[in-house]
């Protein structure tokens, strides 16, 4: 069975705040869910 799960690195926002040199707070797409919002997670026994 194929599950839809938020992601746990941007709980669902899309998007992550990354500190850059200059003490800035820019936001980047989230690298765990490349910006969807979610995590793709297949669970069960396929044989």
């Amino acid at each position: 069975m194929v599950r839809k799960e938020t992601c746990p690195v941007c709980k669902g926002n899309k998007v992550v705040a990354v500190t850059v040199n200059t003490g800035d707070r820019k936001h980047r797409t989230c690298p765990g869910c490349n910006g969807a919002g979610y995590q793709v997670k297949i669970s069960g026994s396929y044989a």
